[in-house]
């Protein structure tokens, strides 16, 4: 099945534990289907990791609604990280 649209997302980390804590989180969230695949990766740049995330969609309608979904869900991680902070 071909995936013609796309989007990538960064999201920087202040180092790659965190960032691979969120990808463990993030990854339990399948999308329903094969319309939509994500794939996720660390990059190091500089002094941060940077979370990679690819998603790739059949149809623009599919792909609008997983990036509003994964940024839901990247919120709730996010918070849960700065409340649970052992460093605050």
């Amino acid at each position: 099945m071909s995936h013609p649209y796309a989007a990538r997302i960064d999201l920087t980390f202040p180092d790659n534990e965190l960032a691979e804590k969120a990808i463990q989180v993030l990854q339990v969230d399948k999308e329903p289907g094969d319309r939509v695949v994500k794939a996720f990766s660390i990059v190091q740049e500089e002094s941060v990791a940077v979370l990679r995330v690819e998603l790739k969609a059949t149809e623009a309608k599919m792909l609008r609604v997983a990036v509003s979904s994964f940024y839901d869900f990247v919120q709730v991680v996010l918070k849960t990280m700065q409340e649970f902070d052992p460093a605050s």
